[in-house]
Protein backbone atom coordinates (compact mmCIF):
# COMPACT_ATOMS: atom_id res chain seq x y z
CA UNK A 1 0.00 0.00 0.00
CA UNK A 2 1.32 3.44 -0.90
CA UNK A 3 0.96 6.12 1.74
CA UNK A 4 0.99 9.82 0.90
CA UNK A 5 3.09 12.37 2.71
CA UNK A 6 2.43 12.48 6.44
CA UNK A 7 3.17 15.77 8.19
CA UNK A 8 6.02 15.68 10.69
CA UNK A 9 5.40 16.26 14.36
CA UNK A 10 7.03 19.48 15.53
CA UNK A 11 7.25 20.27 19.25
CA UNK A 12 8.89 23.39 20.65
CA UNK A 13 9.59 24.26 24.24
CA UNK A 14 11.53 27.08 25.86
CA UNK A 15 13.49 26.15 28.96
CA UNK A 16 15.35 28.16 31.56
CA UNK A 17 18.69 26.54 30.71
CA UNK A 18 21.63 27.39 28.49
CA UNK A 19 21.79 25.32 25.29
CA UNK A 20 24.75 23.30 26.60
CA UNK A 21 22.80 22.22 29.67
CA UNK A 22 19.56 21.59 27.76
CA UNK A 23 21.47 19.43 25.24
CA UNK A 24 23.29 17.49 27.98
CA UNK A 25 20.07 16.85 29.89
CA UNK A 26 18.30 15.50 26.82
CA UNK A 27 21.25 13.31 25.78
CA UNK A 28 23.64 12.38 28.61
CA UNK A 29 20.84 12.49 31.15
CA UNK A 30 18.21 10.57 29.18
CA UNK A 31 18.24 7.68 31.66
CA UNK A 32 17.27 10.04 34.51
CA UNK A 33 14.06 11.31 32.97
CA UNK A 34 12.80 9.12 30.10
CA UNK A 35 9.32 7.81 31.11
CA UNK A 36 10.07 4.10 30.73
CA UNK A 37 6.83 3.17 32.48
CA UNK A 38 4.78 4.40 29.53
CA UNK A 39 7.26 4.99 26.69
CA UNK A 40 9.22 1.76 26.30
CA UNK A 41 8.95 -1.71 24.86
CA UNK A 42 9.31 -3.54 28.16
CA UNK A 43 7.10 -1.33 30.35
CA UNK A 44 7.62 -2.23 34.01
CA UNK A 45 10.48 -4.57 33.03
CA UNK A 46 12.50 -1.72 31.49
CA UNK A 47 15.29 -0.60 33.80
CA UNK A 48 17.18 1.96 31.73
CA UNK A 49 17.52 3.64 28.39
CA UNK A 50 20.71 4.66 26.69
CA UNK A 51 21.63 7.22 24.08
CA UNK A 52 25.25 6.71 23.07
CA UNK A 53 26.50 10.27 22.74
CA UNK A 54 28.23 10.20 19.35
CA UNK A 55 27.40 9.94 15.67
CA UNK A 56 26.77 6.27 15.00
CA UNK A 57 25.80 5.63 18.63
CA UNK A 58 22.84 3.45 19.48
CA UNK A 59 19.62 4.41 21.24
CA UNK A 60 18.10 1.51 23.18
CA UNK A 61 16.44 0.24 26.35
CA UNK A 62 17.51 -2.55 28.67
CA UNK A 63 15.11 -4.89 30.49
CA UNK A 64 15.56 -6.31 33.99
CA UNK A 65 16.96 -9.55 32.54
CA UNK A 66 19.58 -7.69 30.45
CA UNK A 67 17.68 -7.96 27.17
CA UNK A 68 18.36 -5.00 24.90
CA UNK A 69 15.74 -3.47 22.59
CA UNK A 70 17.06 -1.10 19.94
CA UNK A 71 15.20 2.14 19.38
CA UNK A 72 17.43 3.78 16.77
CA UNK A 73 20.85 5.17 15.90
CA UNK A 74 22.40 8.64 16.26
CA UNK A 75 22.98 10.11 12.80
CA UNK A 76 24.05 13.66 13.77
CA UNK A 77 25.83 14.70 16.97
CA UNK A 78 26.63 18.42 17.13
CA UNK A 79 26.62 19.56 20.76
CA UNK A 80 25.14 21.82 21.92
CA UNK A 81 22.94 22.59 18.94
CA UNK A 82 21.78 19.45 17.11
CA UNK A 83 20.93 15.83 17.71
CA UNK A 84 19.42 13.59 15.04
CA UNK A 85 18.61 9.90 15.32
CA UNK A 86 16.61 7.21 13.60
CA UNK A 87 13.62 5.87 15.52
CA UNK A 88 12.02 2.42 15.40
CA UNK A 89 11.35 1.15 18.95
CA UNK A 90 9.73 -2.27 18.85
CA UNK A 91 9.92 -2.42 15.07
CA UNK A 92 12.46 -3.36 12.40
CA UNK A 93 14.89 -0.73 11.15
CA UNK A 94 13.07 -0.74 7.79
CA UNK A 95 10.24 1.20 9.49
CA UNK A 96 12.47 3.86 11.03
CA UNK A 97 11.56 7.51 11.19
CA UNK A 98 13.89 10.43 11.92
CA UNK A 99 13.88 12.53 15.09
CA UNK A 100 15.80 15.79 15.04
CA UNK A 101 16.24 17.97 18.12
CA UNK A 102 17.60 21.51 17.73
CA UNK A 103 18.80 23.56 20.71
CA UNK A 104 18.97 27.34 20.17
CA UNK A 105 19.87 30.10 22.60
CA UNK A 106 17.04 32.51 23.26
CA UNK A 107 16.48 35.50 25.52
CA UNK A 108 14.69 33.15 27.92
CA UNK A 109 17.33 30.41 27.93
CA UNK A 110 17.03 27.76 25.24
CA UNK A 111 14.42 26.92 22.66
CA UNK A 112 14.30 23.18 22.01
CA UNK A 113 12.56 22.08 18.82
CA UNK A 114 11.90 18.41 18.14
CA UNK A 115 10.84 17.28 14.67
CA UNK A 116 9.73 13.68 14.14
CA UNK A 117 9.38 12.82 10.44
CA UNK A 118 9.45 9.90 8.05
CA UNK A 119 6.08 8.44 8.98
CA UNK A 120 5.62 7.05 5.49
CA UNK A 121 7.97 4.16 6.40
CA UNK A 122 5.13 2.77 8.54
CA UNK A 123 2.81 2.29 5.59
CA UNK A 124 -0.84 1.94 6.55
CA UNK A 125 0.00 2.43 10.25
CA UNK A 126 1.56 5.87 9.67
CA UNK A 127 -1.38 8.11 10.66
CA UNK A 128 -2.38 6.08 13.70
CA UNK A 129 1.19 5.83 15.00
CA UNK A 130 1.80 9.53 14.40
CA UNK A 131 -1.26 10.41 16.49
CA UNK A 132 0.12 8.51 19.47
CA UNK A 133 3.54 10.13 19.17
CA UNK A 134 2.01 13.59 18.88
CA UNK A 135 0.75 13.16 22.46
CA UNK A 136 3.77 11.13 23.60
CA UNK A 137 6.38 13.75 22.72
CA UNK A 138 4.52 16.26 24.92
CA UNK A 139 5.03 13.94 27.89
CA UNK A 140 8.68 13.38 27.01
CA UNK A 141 9.35 17.13 26.99
CA UNK A 142 7.53 17.49 30.33
CA UNK A 143 9.62 14.71 31.88
CA UNK A 144 12.91 15.97 30.50
CA UNK A 145 12.54 19.61 31.35
CA UNK A 146 10.22 19.51 34.36
CA UNK A 147 10.87 22.59 36.43
CA UNK A 148 12.77 24.33 33.62
CA UNK A 149 9.85 25.10 31.29
CA UNK A 150 8.72 28.65 30.55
Amino acid sequence: MTVGTVDPIVKTITVDLEPERAFALFTDGIDTWWPLDSHSIGGSRSVRCVLQCRAGGDVYEVLDDGTRHDWGRVTAWEPPSLLRFTWHPGRSAETEQVVEVVFAASSEGCTVTLTHSGWEALGSEADKTRQGYDIGWDRVFCECYSGACR
